[in-house]
Parts: structure tokens; C-alpha cells; sequence
């Protein structure tokens, strides 16, 4: 007789539970169906008053730089990229010295430093340093300078010394002097100490911006209003789609209670976990080929949209099903259909095939008949079929990019048995395997994908791993491992980044997470460096890799694990973008 094979101690991650429960399963969307139209129209005129003030202030560099950093701040510049960049153009190009004028004070030759480099202009650095090289003692007292020196300060590339004593500088005196402050720039300057506007994400800034500006003794009302209707006509948009999303939480209880669904349920249930990702991989949200009539057709959930989500379920559920039995998921596809058929697995992954068969007829003769949507959004979701098809070939799990996901897969699996194992990697070993396991790559490539902004030539440059990729690799690496460090030691993880560090160096825990920090520190320098101009890839592109770090920022704000504990950190920022509106 066999020895029983012992049990295999798998770590437990401990995720919470959804923050806001049921609530957007049983969204009335009905209720207010006239408000987002009615938020529409006021936008519209508002947006003629701003294209005015935008022309109003075109020969006038303080009065635009000022005027583009509210727009920007407030949320509402996407309505006007062309303007501001043709604006921002000009004034680059007329090379303004600001160096012996003494017209300019700190605050607007710290503003005009940061705008021009958030856009990818390379303005150098200026000294605010005495004969000495100390900063000057009358900057102590410019609380609204030392801010804007301060947000500038984390625009700053490799070598630029004069920005980091800048950044230690304007930081320390900030701390200092904030309770002195009047409102409400204290409010501002608490909060940009915590939170720097260029590691910070865009929506969540805008919404406390909003805030701030309402106090502003000398606020513009039409801009107010404008970001006020704006970030509720998005809120209202998101709402819509966190409708459908909201489906997964059904797939996590299933998970946690043990349940096995009906073959009927599970690929009901599953067809709305696929909307959310067709309509962020499609980009179709705010797309200019997209039409009002489109959005429509594809919220009645189309036949050639039900085919395509069939699809990428059931290929899906055949290439992941031996990993997903590995986590001891029971609640598969797979598992349904054997259970309610009585069938083998051979005969349910024949089925599945079957019915992807089936579901790629349908697409066929939606395509091949005259439609009144767009032809783009048709062949959107003919593209992602074939995509699906291509990198799932095989029945290998490789989603977006083959190889991306390959490779993630294996490096997954090599953690898997350092920890059975009980194995410390060097730091080095450590590394090379865990900036894959980090999914940044993975993920970097799948908000790319159906981006019009995206060229082959894009997505063959990520493939290469190039310097500003693995920047934000060893951002999101280091940044997590410092956050999740005390939980994975609890768990019996020994294989972890810090561990690897401090036997390798000899070191403690706290130089441990000093070096970290260092690490990011620098690959935040990199990331700048790479969003200089000129570039032989697109911007867009450059900002999608940005923007994903600063959801890291924010994510693992405090050190805190944001990700598998949201309520410690994102809980207000999910209140306020996706269930609070503003008030008028």
C-alpha cells in the first residue's frame, strides 16, 4: 500500500472582500437617464469658454502656463490636448531666459519647469543656490514657491544634483512652515507632501484638486463648474461599467463558499466577466470612430459581441484549467460542464472547442452582412478574436503576447519551488525572475492592446524590454516587496526581495528598504529621461507606461499593500471616482 502523500501547504493571500459589496450588480442606471446628457451639453458650452481663454492667453506666458496647469489639474485638460500642446510649442520654442529676470519668481520658474517637462520638452534645471551653494533664505518664506520648487523637483533625470538638494531642500522647509500657512495652501502642501502630483493618478489628483481650487480666493467659477460636471458625467459613465464588472465578485464567492455552479450559470456569469475587459481592450470608451449608436448596439449585447466574449471564455478556460485545479479553484468551466454531462475532460475541452467553433461562425456572418454600426468597432472585435485565437494556440495560456504570458508562467513556477524548496535566491537571481512575476510587463502590453495610439513598432519595442519598461519593473518590484515584506515572512515565504538583499550585503532590514527606495528612486529618473522628446515611439504610449506607475504609487501609498488590502489605502479614492458625486 502507498504511503499517503503529504499534504502541500499552500500561503494563504488573505484578500478583502469587495468595498462596495452588490451595489454597482443592482445599479438603476434608468433612474437618471436624462443626467448624463443634460452634463453633456453644459461640458459643450463650457468647452467654448476655455477654447477662448486658451486663445485669449496666447501671447502671454504666465497667463497661459497658469491657465494649462489649472486645466491639467482640475482634470479637464484632455478636452484641449492639441491646444496646450500647440501652446506649450510656442513658448519652448521662443527659449525663454529666466535667468536675469528678475520678473519671474520662484513659483512661476518652478511651474514653467515642471509643464514643459511633463510634456517631454527638455528644459534644463536652474540654481536657486547662493555663492555657497545654499539655497537662498528668503525662499524659506515662499510657501507657494517652495510647492511649486517641490512638485517640479520630481521631474528630475540621473545627475541632476541640483534638483535632489532641491527636493531635500523645498521638502524639510515645507514641513516646517506648512501649520503657518494659510489656507488653502496648507491643505495643498499636507497633501503634496504625502502624495507628489507626478507619482500621483491623474483622476484621483483632480478630484482633490477640486476641492483646494473651490477655496481659492480668486477661482474661476466657469472652470470649476466645468471639472465639477466633468468628473461626474465620467463618474456616471464608470458606474455603468463597474456594472458589468461587478460580476467577479460573484466568481470570488463562488470560490470562498466552495461552489460548483451549473454549466448554464457559470458561462452566464462568465460572459459579463468578459464585458469589462472587451471594453477596456478596445478602448472604445471616448474612441472618435466609436459612435453614441455603437455604445448602444454593444450594451444590448449584440450576437457578434456574445461570440466574441464565448470566445475568449472557453479558450481561456481550457489553457488555464490545470493551474486553476492547482489552486484548488473548483468553480471551472471545465469542472461544470464534466459534472453536469457526466463527461471526461477530453470530451469537455472537445466541447469547448465546439463551441468556439460555433461562436467564430457567428462572427463570420456578422461581418459579411451590411450593418449600420461602425465598420471600426466590428473589426475591433474581429481583431481581438483572432488575437485570442493566435495566443492561445496550443492551448498554451498566453494572452496579449504569447511569450509575455509564457514567460510569466514560468517564472511563476520557479517561485513555486523556491518556496517548497525553502530556497534564498541571491539578489541578483532574485531579481531577474521576480521583475517578470511582478506582471507589470504583462499588464503593460494588455492596456496597449486595440490602442489605435499603439503601432506594431510599439509593441515590438516593449517586447525588447527597453530601458524605460524595466524602469518601471523595478518600480513596481521593489515598491511591493517593501509593502508586502512582514506579510509573505508570516506566510513562510522566505524567497523575498528584502531577505535576498540582506544576507547577499550583509544588511539590516532598514538598509534593506533604504536601498529599495534608492532602487525606485532612480528608475523614476529613468522613466522622466525616457519621456523627453524627441521619441521614436508615441507619447500616448510612454504616458500608458507612466500612468501604470503611479497607480503603483498610489497603490502602495504608507507602504501599505493596497492591492490585496484595499480598504487601508484606495477605499476613499474607490468612494470618491466611483460612488460619491461631487457637489454643485
Amino acid at each position: 500500500m502507498a504511503a499517503p502523500q503529504a499534504e502541500i501547504q499552500r500561503p494563504v493571500a488573505n484578500f478583502s472582500p469587495s468595498l462596495w459589496g452588490d451595489q454597482f450588480i443592482t445599479n438603476d442606471s434608468g433612474a437618471k437617464a436624462a443626467e448624463p446628457e443634460q452634463h453633456s451639453k453644459a461640458v459643450q458650452v463650457l468647452k467654448t469658454q476655455v477654447l477662448d481663454m486658451i486663445s485669449a492667453a496666447e501671447n502671454n506666458l504666465v497667463e497661459a502656463m497658469n491657465l494649462i496647469d489649472t486645466l491639467e489639474r482640475l482634470g479637464i485638460s484632455y478636452h484641449f490636448e492639441r491646444e496646450i500642446e500647440e501652446t506649450l510649442q510656442h513658448f519652448f520654442n521662443l527659449n525663454t531666459d529666466y535667468s536675469d529676470d528678475e520678473s519671474y519668481d520662484l513659483y512661476t520658474v518652478a511651474l514653467h519647469f515642471r509643464l514643459f517637462r511633463q510634456h517631454g520638452h527638455r528644459l534644463s534645471s536652474r540654481t536657486w543656490v547662493d555663492v555657497n551653494g545654499k539655497f537662498h533664505e528668503g525662499l524659506k518664506n515662499d510657501g507657494k514657491g517652495l510647492l511649486s520648487l517641490y512638485e517640479a523637483s520630481y521631474l528630475r533625470t540621473r545627475g541632476e544634483t541640483i534638483l535632489d538638494d532641491a527636493l531635500e531642500f523645498a521638502t524639510a522647509t515645507l514641513k516646517s512652515i506648512a501649520p503657518h500657512l494659510d489656507s488653502p495652501l496648507t491643505k495643498q502642501v499636507v497633501h503634496a507632501l504625502i502624495q507628489p502630483l507626478h507619482y500621483g493618478n491623474p483622476r484621483i489628483e483632480a478630484r482633490n484638486f477640486i476641492s483646494i481650487y473651490e477655496q481659492y480666493q480668486h477661482k474661476n467659477e466657469s472652470l470649476l463648474r466645468f471639472a465639477k460636471l466633468d468628473y461626474n458625467l465620467l463618474q456616471m459613465l464608470h458606474k455603468e461599467e463597474l456594472h458589468e464588472v461587478s460580476s467577479y465578485h460573484v466568481e470570488a464567492k463562488w470560490f470562498i463558499q466552495g461552489y460548483l455552479p451549473p454549466f448554464e450559470e457559470y458561462l452566464k456569469n462568465a460572459l459579463i466577466t468578459c464585458t469589462y475587459c472587451y471594453h477596456t481592450t478596445t478602448a472604445l470608451l471616448g474612441d472618435k470612430s466609436a459612435t453614441k449608436e455603437d455604445f448602444e448596439w454593444l450594451s444590448e449585447k449584440p450576437k457578434m459581441l456574445v461570440a466574441g466574449l464565448l470566445i475568449c471564455r472557453v479558450i481561456d478556460d481550457i489553457a488555464t484549467y490545470e493551474v486553476e485545479k492547482e489552486r484548488g479553484q473548483s468553480a471551472t468551466g471545465i469542472e461544470s460542464y464534466m459534472r453536469d454531462n457526466g463527461a471526461t475532460i477530453e470530451e469537455a475541452v472537445a466541447k469547448f472547442f465546439e463551441i468556439a467553433t460555433d461562436a467564430w461562425k457567428d462572427i463570420n456572418e456578422e461581418c459579411m452582412r451590411p450593418s449600420p454600426y461602425s465598420r471600426d468597432v466590428l473589426m475591433r472585435i474581429l481583431n481581438l478574436e483572432r488575437i485570442i485565437d493566435v495566443t492561445y494556440k496550443g492551448n498554451e495560456d498566453g494572452y496579449t503576447q504569447p511569450e509575455n504570458l509564457k514567460e510569466l508562467v514560468r517564472s511563476y513556477h520557479v517561485e513555486a519551488k523556491w518556496f517548497i524548496q525553502g530556497y534564498l535566491p541571491s539578489f541578483e537571481e532574485y531579481l531577474k525572475n521576480a521583475l517578470i512575476t511582478c506582471t507589470y510587463c504583462y499588464h503593460t502590453t494588455t492596456a496597449l492592446l486595440g490602442d489605435k495610439s499603439a503601432t506594431k513598432e510599439d509593441l515590438e519595442w516593449l517586447s525588447e524590454k527597453p530601458k524605460m519598461l524595466v524602469a518601471g519593473l523595478l518600480i513596481c518590484r521593489v515598491i511591493d516587496d517593501i509593502a508586502t515584506y512582514e506579510v509573505e515572512k508570516e506566510r513562510g515565504q522566505s524567497a523575498t526581495g528584502i531577505e535576498s538583499y540582506m544576507r547577499d550585503n550583509d544588511a539590516t532590514i532598514e538598509e534593506a528598504i533604504a536601498k529599495f527606495f534608492e532602487i525606485a528612486t532612480d528608475a523614476w529618473k529613468d522613466i522622466n529621461e525616457e519621456c523627453m522628446r524627441p521619441s521614436a515611439y508615441s507619447r500616448d504610449v510612454l504616458m500608458r507606461i507612466l500612468n501604470l506607475e503611479r497607480i503603483i504609487d498610489v497603490t502602495y501609498k504608507g507602504n501599505e499593500d493596497g492591492y490585496t488590502q484595499p480598504e487601508k489605502v484606495l477605499k476613499p479614492h474607490i468612494i470618491a471616482s466611483f460612488v460619491d458625486p461631487i457637489e454643485m
